[in-house]
């Protein structure tokens, strides 16, 4: 588990105390995975590539009922991969890879997959 700290945010009318979760240097980072739950019946499936212990997976969103695109990155958030998952998990196709840098992506609201 990821320890819980306690923050003062102070851009308010007034003081609030917010808890936000964060690693320390030295830590365990928490992994996370991506994955499809059927509704009706059993059963999960995994996305490939979807997993990470070190990287980040700071989005994804359903464009439609078939699509799902997610952004994985490093650790320095520099460089980065944007997939699109078609549901099933074997259907995974890269369609954005930038080796070098990420600072120009922008996320739009409108996709073209």
């Amino acid at each position: 588990m990821v320890p819980e700290f306690s923050m003062i945010n102070e851009l308010g009318q007034y003081p609030s105390i917010e808890k936000i979760r964060y690693p320390k240097a030295g830590e365990t980072n928490p992994t996370l995975k991506i994955g499809f739950i059927r509704i009706k019946g059993a059963g999960r499936k995994w996305v490939e590539g979807a997993n990470v212990d070190y990287d980040y997976l700071p989005w994804m969103e359903w464009v439609n009922e078939e699509k799902v695109p997610f952004l994985k990155m490093d650790r320095s958030r520099r460089t980065g991969i944007c997939m699109l998952q078609i549901v099933l998990p074997e259907d995974l196709k890269k369609v954005y890879q930038n080796p070098t840098r990420m600072a120009g992506l922008r996320i739009m609201n409108k996709y073209d997959f």
